[in-house]
């Protein structure tokens, strides 16, 4: 959280924080050594600062007054240059997290946009300042919220990316379908928690991959976490989603993909009771046949 200013127009005061410094950075360096490929980093703000607000406040039902939309455009390319400072760059950015909520309730830190009015602001404001900063190359993506939202957010999404986040279950499920079905990425929420499913200062407990219990310095694996790996081990950037013609009879899962090395990729998730038997046939390769266990999930690589 930064420490800001009333009405300081100039953002003669803008400045990064101590988990900034000590927590966020620090872990994005690391993960940018460990990782074999570029970590592409998006940005995504929960809240303008209270000030800018029309009810300032930035939890409850709330906007963007008007009359800022110009300093929280350079607000947020203070924030991209302070990072930057650090050595860490950008790939993307979301204008706001969850724009709705913002709208109907402030149980979190929120701001509230409809779709016109960020529309006006990344055309008149942010836009602008990016380009003019250096930064007019980095990805934009809107409607960071739930599936349910996108239809209305969706005429504006001539020249930006659609975000979409889902908090349903059987979440492999959910990622091969939306993956049929035009999605280019997915965005786990979150990576690690604590033992409670934290921290979380609204006590919003949730699940994650990999869980840490910090008075034994140890964490846990979940299923989940091997679950996730058939997409980000197997489907590296670059891959392009391919047609697959499937007998629906079969009740099994499944998407295709060519990775940049021409390795083709299969993802099959058998969410039944029951083994299955699959036939996978390539007119160009071959066929082959396997069983697929209950309730499992394999991935095929062929060349």
């Amino acid at each position: 959280m930064m420490i800001d200013h009333k009405d300081d127009m100039d953002l003669k005061f803008f400045n990064l924080t101590e988990e900034d410094y000590t927590l966020k950075i620090p872990l994005i360096k690391r993960a940018q050594e460990l990782s074999p490929i570029p970590i592409r980093l998006f940005s995504s703000p929960w809240s303008a600062p209270d000030w800018m607000k029309d009810i300032n406040d930035t939890t409850k039902a709330s906007r963007l007054d008007e009359q800022y939309y110009e300093v929280y455009a350079n607000y947020y390319v203070s924030f991209l240059d302070a990072y930057a400072e650090q050595n860490v760059e950008f790939w993307g950015l979301t204008p706001q997290n969850e724009p709705d909520h913002g709208l109907e309730y402030g149980f979190f830190n929120s701001m509230g946009w409809y779709p016109s009015e960020m529309l006006e602001w990344i055309v008149g404001y942010l836009g602008p300042a990016l380009d003019a900063a250096g930064y007019g190359d980095l990805k934009i993506m809107i409607n960071d919220h739930q599936r349910t939202m996108i239809a209305k957010w969706a005429e504006l999404a001539n020249a930006l990316v659609v975000l979409s986040s889902t908090a349903e279950d059987e979440e492999i499920k959910v990622r091969i379908s939306v993956m049929n079905n035009w999605v280019t990425g997915w965005t786990d929420w979150n990576m690690a928690l604590d033992l409670e499913g934290g921290p979380n200062w609204v006590s919003n407990y949730v699940d994650a991959p990999i869980i840490v219990n910090a008075t034994a310095d140890e964490f846990y694996k979940q299923p989940m976490f091997y679950a996730l790996a058939h997409f980000s081990k197997f489907v590296p950037p670059g891959s392009v989603h391919i047609g697959l013609d499937t007998d629906d009879d079969t009740g099994i899962e499944n998407i295709a993909f060519l990775a940049p090395d021409n390795v083709t990729v299969v993802i099959l998730q058998n969410r039944n009771s029951t083994e299955a038997t699959v036939s996978i046939v390539d007119k160009d390769r071959g066929h082959v046949v396997i069983n697929v266990p209950a309730r499992s999930q394999h991935t095929l690589l062929y060349k």
